[in-house]
């Protein structure tokens, strides 16, 4: 396993992840403006990592949010 930051570019991705995620939190993620301005904001503060997985191309296994402060 690889952990590293999220980038913009991985922004695809964490959506991907989310909508899997939407019936275990069952509400919506992916179409809210307000999420995607959350995971903006994790990203420009260097709060956000991601695992992934080195055996399968380097598929996203999960995403993370760390508090700094």
């Amino acid at each position: 396993m690889l952990l590293q930051e999220v980038m913009r570019d991985n922004i695809p991705q964490w959506l991907k992840l989310a909508a899997e995620a939407e019936p275990i939190f069952q509400g919506q993620m992916v179409d809210s403006e307000k999420f995607r301005d959350y995971i903006k904001s994790k990203i420009e503060t260097k709060e956000a990592f991601m695992a992934l997985a080195r055996e399968n191309d380097n598929a996203v296994m999960g995403i993370i949010r760390i508090l700094t402060n």
